[in-house]
């Protein structure tokens, strides 16, 4: 039997498969407790239907509260005679301890934690296997805890792997969080449970340096296409940014750097506070109802070789081209009839919800983002 299952779920992920199987041993220790259970339930019941000529419900409800011990008084037929209350106390004296321990030990496996983690991460792996788009994220700390935060606001999937099961039961109660894994996580097999060659990246917030550096090199050999994954890591200096970026990483993020920008940035705008403190929240994804996005143009999108004034933007996605970045020149006064060309950077600004239909259309190459009389 066992056998069998194994090879039905040899189409799973490796670490799934391992869960699969903890979670088969565990439910193999109910065979005896049940196989007891039914068999005095089902000589009790058979004894009371020969007693009573058939009658199979109050039979089976007698030996229920004969070996419950509950006692009702004898409500099967000829249960009075001398025959059947000698079967009843053969019943009550070997049944009872029969029961007792069959329904202790099956309580005992059905509450135990290990059960209900096994079953948890079973299906948190069944969900995983099946995201797209999503970021791994790699340790549980004070950072984490903020980031999730804003990622789960915007509508951001993720998962996250640590290492340290003291980190278990905070997961499990951080609302925001809804797929982790507490495994090493320099394990190939579950890198692949989280569904790496699907996700759109790496978010490493580990603070050991020797584990940052070795979880980078590990990420980098399984996914080395840097346009393909993209990995963010944090560095302490510039110095350990070359380090990273040497070896992989496309974005690294040095905390002290942006925490004295961002202090500057409020000293230096105190006169227009309000603008340079909404830049700053649709910079750090700090608001939701508006927001910043590029366009890269290619040789085959739709916008290729199309004036501004062209396109639907402004009109039917309510947003606005802020600047455009051409080489190493940056145009913040756009002239509509600018035509895009390859290559080209697009920065626009709106409403969240609007600029998410934009993101689509182009991925999509819609005519949507075109005047159709232009088409």
């Amino acid at each position: 039997m066992k056998k069998k299952i194994k090879l039905k779920l040899s189409k799973y992920n490796t670490l799934l498969l391992k869960y699969y199987s903890e979670l088969y041993e565990l439910l193999q220790q109910l065979r005896i407790p049940l196989f007891l259970l039914i068999f005095i339930l089902f000589v009790g019941t058979l004894g009371y239907m020969i007693l009573s000529k058939g009658n199979f419900i109050d039979s089976f409800y007698m030996t229920v509260i004969t070996v419950a011990t509950i006692g009702f008084g004898e409500l099967v037929e000829n249960s009075d005679t001398p025959v059947g209350r000698v079967f009843t106390s053969f019943l009550a004296l070997g049944g009872i301890g029969f029961y007792t321990t069959s329904i202790t030990l099956i309580a005992n496996l059905l509450f135990r934690r290990d059960l209900f983690s096994l079953l948890k991460y079973i299906v948190m792996l069944e969900n995983i296997s099946k995201l797209k788009d999503h970021f791994i994220i790699f340790s549980y700390n004070e950072l984490a805890e903020e980031l999730v935060k804003i990622l789960k606001k915007n509508d951001l999937k993720f998962v996250l792997i640590d290492d340290n099961r003291e980190n278990e039961i905070k997961l499990t109660k951080n609302p925001y969080v809804d797929y982790f894994i507490i495994e090493d996580m320099f394990d190939k097999e579950v890198l692949n449970s989280v569904n790496i060659n699907y996700s759109k990246g790496a978010i490493i917030l580990l603070n050991d340096k020797i584990k940052k550096l070795a979880l980078l090199v590990t990420l980098r050999l399984l996914k080395p296409n840097k346009d393909g994954f993209i990995i963010y890591i944090l560095a302490s200096d510039n110095e350990e940014e070359e380090k990273y970026k040497s070896l992989g990483a496309n974005f690294c993020i040095i905390p002290s750097k942006i925490i004295s920008t961002r202090i500057i940035s409020y000293i230096s705008h105190q006169a227009y506070g309000f603008v340079s403190d909404l830049l700053d929240k649709v910079s750090y994804g700090e608001e939701k109802e508006i927001d910043i996005i590029e366009l890269v143009i290619n040789k085959d999108s739709i916008l290729n070789n199309k004036k501004i004034a062209d396109t639907t933007i402004r009109k039917k996605f309510k947003s606005t081209i802020i600047a455009l970045k051409r080489g190493d020149n940056l145009e913040v006064s756009i002239d509509p009839n600018t035509i895009l060309q390859e290559n080209d950077v697009v920065i626009i600004f709106g409403k969240y919800s609007n600029l998410k239909r934009i993101m689509e259309a182009f991925i999509n190459n819609s005519k949507e983002l075109i005047n159709i009389e232009q088409i």
